[in-house]
């Protein structure tokens, strides 16, 4: 039924859809993101469970400075260790909502949730940009990011998905004007960047080195047409060095 709502849609509006300027997509799409998120978000009410549970709990001890959990006698992450990424990025978070009272529940990490959730969708629709030069196709994976339900739903589940999601298609992003920059400055900008965007996203979730692995595909195919090899080789090392270096062993 949904299938066929979209599809009787996206026929419908497609025509308008073409005229709208990009930067509206950008405005319109974040706007829709973070308000049907919020909406799900208050009217589920969902909870973190399981591993989610263990990690939130685990950072919101760690403001407090109790670090018991990390006891070589408790076994979850003497297992898990890769976890300890997320733990220490959703500590950053609880910290600052500490700041302004007493915490009484998580909600406010599924709308950071959101928002990430929101940063992945604009990103794709600039790499989108970048990489086709059909309109059409811009325009349909700008209507398709939009009737997409499952992201929206996924929202209130705490696990570092959509953090490490945005942070790595940032990472794609700031490559391909690392690619196409022309001055050292903005080489060294963007190359920077891509770097600690998928150092973070690794960080955050071990999960996302298959987008450290795009991003090296993508080094060897720039270098091998541009012949630029030291700036390429220099990105792929900087890359790997500072993802396994901030990975928890």
């Amino acid at each position: 039924i949904w299938l066929v709502v979209f599809v009787g849609i996206t026929f419908l509006v497609f025509p308008y859809i073409q005229k709208l300027p990009f930067k509206y997509e950008i405005i319109f799409t974040t706007l829709w993101v973070l308000i049907t998120c919020s909406i799900w978000i208050n009217s589920s009410l969902i909870h973190p469970s399981e591993d989610s549970m263990m990690v939130v709990t685990s950072a919101r001890d760690f403001t407090d400075s109790n670090y018991g959990i990390l006891n070589p006698n408790e076994n979850y992450y003497r297992f898990y260790s890769f976890q300890l990424g997320y733990v220490f990025f959703t500590e950053f978070f609880i910290r600052i909502a500490k700041l302004f009272g007493e915490i009484k529940n998580y909600h406010f990490l599924e709308i950071i949730n959101s928002i990430f959730l929101a940063l992945s969708y604009d990103c794709i629709l600039l790499i989108n940009k970048k990489i086709f030069s059909d309109e059409r196709i811009h325009k349909l994976t700008f209507v398709i990011m939009l009737f997409s339900a499952s992201p929206i739903v996924f929202s209130t589940f705490i696990y570092g998905i959509y953090p490490g999601l945005a942070f790595s298609l940032w990472a794609i992003y700031c490559e391909i004007l690392f690619i196409e920059a022309k001055s050292t400055k903005k080489q060294i900008i963007f190359g920077a960047l891509t770097t600690i965007f998928i150092a973070t996203a690794v960080m955050i979730k071990s999960n996302h080195l298959i987008f450290l692995v795009v991003i090296i595909l993508i080094a060897i195919v720039s270098l091998i047409n541009d012949k630029k090899y030291i700036r390429c080789a220099a990105l792929i090392l900087a890359s790997i060095i500072q993802s396994s270096t901030i990975t928890p062993a």
